[in-house]
């Protein structure tokens, strides 16, 4: 009988100590991912800024090859693009338990697009596009550092083929 009590004994310390093993590890766990959201945080802070700098030629060459590609991109869009894609991975990262985070990302991307076809718009290079060319959205866009590059371009210009100029502002509104 006393054999029994001691095996007892010894089983719930060995079942406790386990349990306390694994709280431990979770909790180790749930530090480092925390670590890493913060280092990502940072890292994506420092590479807004680079992206930032890069669109008033700040960063050298490289930069420059950086702002062409976003203001051939989204166009004048490209001023914000840094920030927005920042503060997008930190609700992103910050909410990602929230299910309604996923739809606010994708309603938030749609309205930065939006913005780009309004750009283009107020560009005013519409009017002059006899048919859709993909590569002078991207170069208008570049050279003159204005406009909704190729994504805002392609969205303002099949809205004006299918509504012309007011019919396209009220569907963006």
């Amino acid at each position: 009988n006393t054999n029994r009590k001691n095996t007892t004994r010894s089983t719930k310390r060995t079942s406790a100590s386990k349990t306390n093993t694994h709280a431990k590890s979770q909790t180790v766990n749930r530090q480092d991912q925390e670590l890493w959201y913060e280092v990502g945080l940072i890292v994506m802070f420092a590479f807004m800024v680079f992206l930032f700098l890069c669109n008033f030629g700040l960063v050298g060459p490289i930069g420059v090859f950086f702002k062409n590609i976003m203001f051939g991109l989204v166009g004048l869009t490209a001023y914000i693009l840094p920030v927005f894609l920042f503060v997008a991975v930190f609700f992103g990262w910050v909410n990602k338990a929230h299910s309604a985070m996923k739809r606010k990302l994708i309603a938030g991307t749609i309205f930065f697009l939006l913005l780009s076809a309004i750009g283009e718009f107020a560009a005013g290079r519409l009017k002059d596009m006899e048919s859709y060319r993909f590569i002078e959205f991207y170069k208008k866009s570049v050279e003159h550092c204005n406009g909704g590059g190729v994504i805002g371009g392609s969205i303002a210009y099949g809205l004006h083929a299918l509504l012309d100029i007011w019919g396209s502002i009220l569907v963006i509104i």
